[in-house]
Order: structure tokens, then sequence, then C-alpha cells
């Protein structure tokens, strides 16, 4: 059975008739994905992903017509750096806060640095998805405290792309605040 790949593979040679078993879609429309990563010319990594739409004819017999390809590229540079994902939050409850989305495809180890200027301790908990969305946040590994007063850090190397943090007061600070950090290389 053909994948995926042996299927692009095939149109860019030129195929007039790909099986389409392993598309998604309707039976008019079907497509594919294909994502890679490259090196960058000044060392950065670069998150490729290509998306292959087909409209079939369906007064034509599937071996008797050629495949509308539609290419869309969308290219990500994927840097070092970091993202604030938490601003100077002047948290004053015990209810979650969570952060900004950072998009780290392509990073490998994450660093995440925590400031906590206010009175009270506070429990982090990093998660992360495989999709901006943040539909399905899966926490990655254990929660940790930072001490009131002090900053922190921790470093991961699971790779989910896209990472958030959620972060809690023991006890409902009455003053100072909060800053969250995530940190990235390239893998």
């Amino acid at each position: 059975m053909a994948t995926i790949q042996d299927k692009l593979d095939a149109i860019e040679a030129g195929a007039d008739y790909v099986d389409d078993s392993l598309m998604l879609g309707d039976s008019d429309n079907s497509f594919a994905k294909y994502s890679w990563l490259e090196d960058g010319p000044n060392g950065e990594a670069i998150s490729k992903e290509v998306f292959y739409t087909y409209t079939w004819d369906d007064t034509k017999a599937r071996e008797a017509q050629t495949v509308v390809v539609e290419t869309n590229v969308a290219t990500v540079v994927i840097g070092e750096g970091e993202d604030e994902v938490i601003t100077a939050l002047a948290i004053r409850d015990t209810t979650a806060h969570i952060s900004s989305v950072s998009d780290n495809r392509g990073a490998i180890p994450k660093t995440i640095v925590i400031y906590n200027d206010t009175d009270e301790n506070f429990t982090i908990q990093l998660q992360g998805d495989r999709d901006s969305a943040f539909d399905m946040a899966m926490n990655i590994g254990s929660s940790f405290v930072v001490v009131a007063g002090t900053h922190d850090y921790a470093t991961i190397t699971d790779y989910l792309p896209y990472l958030r943090v959620s972060v809690i007061a023991g006890t409902a600070p009455t003053t100072g605040d909060l800053s969250v950090y995530i940190l990235r290389v390239k893998h």
C-alpha cells in the first residue's frame, strides 16, 4: 500500500492518477500534508509544510482523469530566542492562570524561566500540544514550586511544538508580579 509520501512523490514526478485511499476529505476533494525541517542560511531551523489539495471530476472514471493539484507552501523560521508568555502579571487570587502560547517548532531543548516577584509561592506546570489551538493540552513533566521573591527554571527535552505554562498561587499574593519566559535553541 502506498504511503502519502509515495503519492506526493508520484505527483511531483508527473503522475496522472494517484489512488486516494490514504487521502483525507470527501468524495470530491482530498488533501495531504507533508512537513519537514531545513537549516536556513544563518543556521536557523526552518519549518516547511506543503498542503496538496486534489479536486476530482466525478464525471470521469478515476483512472481516466488528471489529478488537479493545488500546492500551498508555508514557511516558518524558528530561530533561537525567547518568548515572554506572562508579562509582569499582578496575580491576586489562587486560580490557575494560563500563559500565551509559544511556537517552538523545531526547537529542542527548551528552558522555562520564572521570575516570582510576589510575596507567595507559585506552582508551575508546563503544558504542550501538537497544534496552537491547545484543544488537547498535555502536562509535560511534573509541576514545581517557585518560592516567593525568587526565580527558577526548568529545561525540557520532550518535543511538543506548542507550549504554554499554567501558574497557581498557593495563597493569594498581596504584592508583586510574575513573569515567565520560554527560551529555545535549534535542534
